[in-house]
């Protein structure tokens, strides 16, 4: 069983590795894009404040979204580095409730994380699970079925002010969410950023006055 899951996980880090490769070619291609012209601005708001703000992050300017002024709290949409497993809802030190913008006329950041190419620390095992059938005759749970890498993986952390799409802060951290999910089918899974992270990230930006 070992043998047949090293033989998956190095058939899948090889294909991993070229995506990446790919990966890296198109995101610094809109990276020079985006230096060269600036953000695409638009002249509208979407329709509420979920995952069409992505666009943020990938140089895009909502021109009638509410300026980043003045004293804060300044609600911020993040995207990226989820948790692998329930790392995230396990942390204790979560950020506020009002840093998260309930309506597409309150979000003034949005933060972005994407994963450094070669970026991996570590590797920690989790354990893969079977699939059966929902209506399982025999009723028994599911059964451990080898394991899967979850890599500890770096990240480029972008802040962006959602009005002008331009640049307020960027880091490089370590994902430190490294729980293992209740079941798993790939062969390997990245850690995630934890939710205190986040909050020790982007506090400044956040809670602080923005002139």
């Amino acid at each position: 069983m070992r043998g047949a899951f090293a033989r998956e996980a190095a058939h899948f880090g090889r294909r991993h590795r070229a995506l990446l490769a790919v990966f890296a070619v198109v995101l610094a291609g809109t990276v020079a894009y985006r230096i060269a012209s600036g953000p695409n601005e638009v002249d509208w708001l979407p329709a509420d404040a979920g995952r069409d703000w992505f666009a943020v992050c990938e140089g895009t300017a909502f021109t009638r979204a509410a300026p980043y002024a003045g004293p804060g709290p300044h609600p911020v949409k993040i995207f990226g580095a989820p948790s692998p497993g329930s790392g995230g809802e396990q942390d204790p030190d979560k950020p506020p409730a009002s840093w998260d913008p309930r309506r597409a006329d309150q979000v003034q950041l949005v933060a972005c994380a994407e994963l450094v190419e070669g970026g991996t620390e570590g590797r920690v095992e989790c354990p893969r699970y079977a699939e059966r059938y929902p209506l399982d005759p025999s009723g028994s749970p599911p059964e451990p079925a080898g394991y899967v890498s979850l890599m500890e993986k770096r990240y480029e952390v972008r802040l962006y002010e959602a009005r002008t799409g331009e640049e307020v802060a960027s880091w490089e951290v370590l994902g430190e969410d490294r729980s293992c999910p209740v079941s798993a089918y790939g062969a390997v899974l990245f850690s995630g950023i934890l939710p205190s992270q986040w909050k020790r990230l982007l506090h400044e930006h956040v809670e602080g006055r923005a002139d």
